[in-house]
């Protein structure tokens, strides 16, 4: 039988214990990194190839900028739809899959339009993105 050249201690045990530990903290934090990485991935992809089947030219990278609040030069409506796409994903760990009223409620959210002028009736949108005859100021701010 083999004698290691060393003596185990219990002060050694605790250490090898405690880093032990620490090493497990450290691939847990890996993986939680990943995983939120790897879910914002999955949710760009989502969205963008379901849009895409209904005709939504955006890339996926513009939908990640809107995602994250960027500004992206593109038509309104497709805009509206990555938002409304966005707003139904929040949504979706409050439904339930066989209920039609939630069914109803997530269609309802895919399917908003932006606010629209009352006199032109084109999209109200920010001031800094497009200026339109009616926009999201009043006309003493332009």
């Amino acid at each position: 039988m083999y004698t290691p050249p060393f003596t185990v201690s219990a002060e050694a045990i605790n250490l090898i214990a405690d880093i032990a530990g620490l090493i497990e903290r450290y691939a847990i934090r890996l993986e939680q990194e990943d995983g939120l990485r790897l879910r914002k991935i999955n949710r760009v992809k989502t969205i963008h190839s379901s849009l895409a089947i209904e005709g939504n030219k955006l890339t996926e990278d513009e939908v990640r900028d809107i995602i994250d609040g960027k500004v992206v030069v593109a038509p309104i409506r497709e805009i509206q739809e990555v938002k409304n796409a966005i707003a139904t994903y929040e949504l979706y760990p409050q439904l339930d899959a066989f209920k039609e009223q939630d069914l109803l409620k997530a269609h309802g959210m895919m399917n908003q339009t932006p606010p629209s002028c009352p006199i032109t009736n084109t999209p109200i949108v920010p001031r800094l993105v497009i200026f339109r005859f009616c926009s999201a100021t009043s006309a003493t701010e332009r």
